[in-house]
């Protein structure tokens, strides 16, 4: 991960500020704030262990997969928007619902060749692909400023 700049460290800095603020309801949180969590939290996860670590995971409210991909979207970065949204299909109604349905069906996705996971499970994508989330995320924070300063 790239050393985050000031205004994006600060920003996101707020956004959880906001979020605690808020009993961690991210809902609440205006989109622009809703969106640094998103992207931060997930990348964080998928930074650390690909794909599998973001759909093993249990999400504080358990948002649909499309508020991720929504919010990865949002800063232009759609390879992992697309990945996610992709798995997502392959999992079936409601994946975020039914842990035990998740798990099961995304654990036959790693057999298969050419798999959307397969990107995001070699340490060099992943880094590669959060370095582009990083400097996007950079730039949609630069882009919505006024977004992350008090009222």
């Amino acid at each position: 991960m790239i050393k985050p700049s000031t205004e994006l460290d600060k920003a996101i800095s707020f956004s959880f500020e906001e979020l605690r603020r808020h009993a961690d309801n991210v809902a609440h949180l205006p989109i622009e704030l809703q969106t640094v969590v998103r992207v931060v939290s997930a990348g964080g996860v998928i930074g650390n262990g690909g794909l599998k670590y973001f759909f093993e995971r249990d999400w504080v409210g358990m948002p649909p997969y499309e508020e991720f991909v929504n919010a990865f979207r949002a800063i232009g970065a759609n390879e992992i928007a697309d990945s996610i949204e992709g798995v997502v299909r392959l999992l079936g109604p409601s994946p975020h619902l039914d842990r035990a349905r998740r798990w099961s069906r995304f654990g036959g996705l790693w057999s298969r060749p050419r798999s959307l996971v397969k990107k995001f499970d070699d340490p060099v994508s992943i880094s590669e692909v959060c370095q582009k989330t990083d400097a996007l995320l950079e730039r949609f924070v630069a882009e919505h400023r006024s977004a992350f300063v008090k009222d």
